[in-house]
């Protein structure tokens, strides 16, 4: 069956989409959330372009990881709704997607503060200063 939708039901469909992640999924707003205040530590530190782009693609792959997580729990439950170890490891696994992008996320952010205000500790100082994203 070849469904045709035009641009407009398309974009609504996956605004939708984000909508009800962002309503019935906890983790989700959480991470939502931590991005925002990611965002205003950018802006009070004055990020340089290059610094916005790290944050901004570290930062989408935790919620595009979460996102990910939440579908493959409830396709799980839809297949099968009684506990089952094999679905527990299924939903465990597509879990450690998101801890891993967490986890980079973090380093990645620590490593660009403490750039800021210990530049000679990762040997960064110099390392953005050639970089012309303006």
């Amino acid at each position: 069956m070849k469904r045709s939708h035009n641009i407009y039901k398309s974009f609504y469909f996956a605004i939708m989409g984000l909508l009800i992640a962002f309503k019935e999924e906890r983790n989700l707003k959480i991470q939502l959330t931590m991005f925002f205040l990611l965002l205003a530590i950018g802006l009070i530190l004055r990020f340089k372009p290059i610094e916005w782009i790290i944050v901004l693609l570290s930062s989408s792959i935790v919620i595009v990881s979460e996102i990910i997580n939440s579908v493959v729990e409830r396709i799980m439950d839809y297949i099968n709704p009684e506990f089952d170890d094999r679905v527990k490891i299924i939903k465990d696994m597509s879990a450690s997607f998101v801890l891993i992008a967490c986890l980079f996320s973090v380093i990645i952010f620590l490593i660009l503060i403490f750039n800021r205000f210990f530049p000679y500790i990762f040997g960064l100082n110099n390392s953005f200063k050639d970089i012309k994203l303006t």
